[in-house]
């Protein structure tokens, strides 16, 4: 498995470095905190924060600091008047569903109260922007800690196997957590008549009334670029029984978005006439047909693995989201949204920064040390992963190194929803690797 260069920090689309250290409530490096900018892109007033703060925490807020903000998220230090701190993570989006916040702080409370990991408390939230600062927010914890991709470079070769050998421990508390379907964590509410009716079913047959469930999957994927406005969008999120039918669905998800609303916007992003956008829009309709025929006939989804049960999978697992103290020990891992359930397959990955640097051109001396040093972290990482989560762990990151077919179809999807061209190349791309390889003999499965 290789990487590019410029992927090896894998920050989450549209999000810097700060803003996601600040965004899950990490202990930011003091330069990172600029006090007099108190200026908000949302037109936030401030005064209205801290007096919703003091409110909501029953402890009076004296400073709002805006830190920074990305493309979802602005975020603020919360400073009070007993010396505590918080942090405050205002969504800048208004295409974001009310769910993503929900599902976010379901998950973190999920993790706190079910495994030994470590993530910010949950102080108070809203999902909608009906609140006195007219913003969704969260308020939670600032942890304690170091980035590590800030000290990696800095380690020798053991300390590094031993933070490979405490992620595996994390992945392994993750895989502990067994759910009947694929999606996101919600509480589990009785606000509504059905959710009512339930509680009493269950109270009268002494059923042990469960906190959290699993419900549709909150990702862009779903929503942005005007997926959310499809007629039926809501029976595309789920939950989902497996993998295949997850792809399926983004699948035809995206045959539909075409039908409805591909000639219109191909026509005005690419300045075309109604006659030459429809038969570009057909063709790509046929090519997304071809994809799904391909995969039913040679399913890249082994059905040993994609199947009940399922384990919960952090959103982006990055080395800039664990915190570590002093010592090189993972203190916290944060940075949830976007977390959902899914298979041993989705768990089982080479942590990115150890994988090969891709070799586009002569790597330098330094490059090719690194490489070899990361072959060795890799070897570490997988007797690791065979040791605590079994064979079959092993025999997944094998089965990833030849056969990249799930992994190109999460990058395509990620990628295919900004533009059509885009796409047409994606899937080209797609074909030409996987299918017409096979004449070759370069296609493994």
């Amino acid at each position: 498995m290789t990487r590019r260069r410029e992927e090896i920090s894998n920050y989450p689309p549209g999000l810097s470095v700060e803003a996601t250290e600040a965004n899950t409530g990490s202990n930011m490096d003091e330069d990172n905190t600029d006090e007099d900018s108190v200026e908000s892109a949302l037109g936030l007033d401030v005064d209205m924060l801290k007096h919703m703060v003091s409110s909501r925490l029953k402890r009076r807020c004296v400073n709002s600091c805006k830190l920074t903000r990305g493309l979802y998220n602005e975020i603020h230090l919360l400073q009070f008047d007993n010396g505590s701190e918080c942090i405050a993570r205002l969504a800048r989006d208004p295409n974001h569903p009310a769910e993503k916040i929900a599902s976010e702080v379901a998950t973190m409370k999920y993790v706190a109260q079910n495994t030994r990991i470590r993530v910010p408390e949950v102080y108070a939230w809203d999902s909608k922007a009906q609140n006195d600062i007219k913003v969704p927010y969260i308020l939670m914890e600032r942890l304690p800690g170091k980035h590590l991709y800030k000290i990696w470079d800095k380690l020798n070769a053991e300390q590094k196997r031993n933070i490979l050998s405490q992620i595996v421990d994390v992945l392994s508390e993750l895989w502990k957590c067994k759910f009947k379907k694929i999606g996101c964590i919600y509480r589990n509410s009785s606000n509504s008549i059905r959710s009512c009716m339930t509680f009493l079913k269950n109270l009268m047959f002494c059923r042990t009334i469960q906190p959290f469930k699993i419900g549709p999957i909150v990702s862009p994927l779903f929503y942005i670029e005007g997926r959310n406005e499809i007629f039926d969008a809501p029976s595309y999120t789920g939950p989902f029984g497996s993998t295949r039918e997850l792809f399926y669905t983004l699948i035809r998800k995206e045959k539909q978005f075409l039908t409805i609303h591909g000639v219109q916007e191909l026509a005005e992003e690419e300045n075309l006439n109604e006659a030459d956008a429809k038969k570009r829009v057909d063709e790509l309709k046929k090519k997304l047909d071809l994809l799904q025929s391909e995969l039913s006939k040679d399913n890249p989804f082994d059905d040993s693995i994609d199947k009940p049960t399922f384990a919960l999978i952090h959103g982006d697992f990055d080395a800039q989201n664990i915190l570590v103290d002093d010592d090189i020990n993972i203190i916290g891992i944060i940075d949830w949204e976007f977390s959902r359930t899914g298979t041993l397959w989705d768990m089982c990955k080479y942590p990115t920064w150890i994988q090969e640097v891709e070799k586009l051109r002569a790597l330098s001396d330094a490059e090719m040390e690194e490489n070899r040093e990361n072959k060795e972290l890799r070897n570490y990482f997988r007797q690791e992963m065979v040791t605590k989560l079994g064979d079959i762990s092993g025999q997944i990151l094998d089965k990833r190194e030849r056969d990249r077919r799930i992994e190109d179809l999460e990058a395509m999807f990620t990628l295919m929803v900004h533009r059509f061209d885009m796409l047409e190349n994606l899937l080209k791309c797609f074909f030409d690797d996987h299918y017409k390889a096979r004449e070759t003999g370069l296609y493994s499965s």
